[in-house]
């Protein structure tokens, strides 16, 4: 389907949006016969905040409608789990304000590696400033952390990795990452793509480290909210109504068993401990 005809079928159904990129198989390549094309529609402001629309327009147009402030306040903080904005790690193709779609990628790629720096600083504590860190440790351990606890992601990011789609992928997701380890500034670029935790950064995060065991603690809590999040935000965005959000899920099954059949199962999933090299 063209874009030109997404967009008028966006605009016939929503009228006047701030931003929209399509997202998912259809971008990623791994769309089959019967696979939606996933739209994210960003509004100025939108009433229920987030919510599903399904469009049959000659081929399913699954709109997830959202407001700029639910976006952003998930890009930045995760304050629904990145139920909306982790779908801003992967590849994307912005049919809408390119530039504030870009812009949320952005800022969902700098919550990520900070995030995950300030684990790793916890962790190895001064030692850190020796930790060489590959540049696919962050979107793989966002992936594996994704797909451990939220099972239909697992189906997309392992056809997002398939060994015929990986490059092409990993080649549009990266810089994305890249420029927002520049924007951050708490990473040094040891060699190409790999990067340590800067002095300064390292003893700035550990002067406000809490007492022994609480590190640990205060991780888990996060990290427990946002599946929580996540979960709560998906049936928020199915308004409460168990049809849409089965429908969703059900999609991805078949498309998985499909593939399964057709390709075999492999786990492309691969351990981001790979990307380290400890001090």
């Amino acid at each position: 389907m063209k874009t030109e005809a997404i967009l008028k079928v966006m605009e016939e159904t929503f009228g006047e949006v701030w931003a929209a990129s399509l997202y998912g198989s259809q971008v990623c390549g791994y769309a089959t016969r019967d696979s939606d094309y996933d739209v994210l529609v960003v509004f100025d402001d939108y009433g229920p905040g987030v919510k599903y629309t399904y469009v049959d327009a000659g081929a399913e147009l699954a709109f997830l409608g959202v407001s700029r402030r639910v976006l952003e306040d998930d890009a930045r903080d995760s304050a629904y789990g990145g139920f909306i904005a982790d779908r801003l790690i992967n590849p994307l193709q912005p049919i809408l304000n390119n530039a504030y779609i870009r812009s949320q990628e952005i800022e969902r790629k700098k919550t990520i590696i900070a995030w995950e720096t300030e684990k790793l600083v916890y962790r190895y504590k001064e030692k850190s400033v020796y930790l060489d860190i590959n540049l696919l440790y962050y979107p793989y351990k966002k992936w594996r952390k994704i797909a451990g606890v939220y099972h239909p992601y697992k189906y997309s990011i392992e056809n997002v990795l398939r060994s015929d789609l990986r490059g092409k992928n990993l080649k549009a997701l990266l810089p994305g990452f890249q420029k927002a380890i520049v924007e951050l500034g708490i990473l040094t670029e040891t060699y190409p793509g790999w990067y340590r935790p800067g002095e300064e950064y390292v003893k700035k995060t550990l002067s406000h480290t809490l007492k022994p065991g609480l590190e640990r603690a205060k991780i888990v809590e996060r990290e427990i909210e946002g599946v929580v999040a996540r979960y709560l935000t998906h049936s928020r965005a199915g308004d409460s109504d168990r049809d849409l959000i089965i429908k969703e899920l059900l999609s991805k099954v078949k498309r998985e068993a499909r593939q399964i059949r057709e390709k075999g199962a492999s786990s492309a999933l691969i351990d981001p401990k790979r990307f380290l090299i400890k001090p």
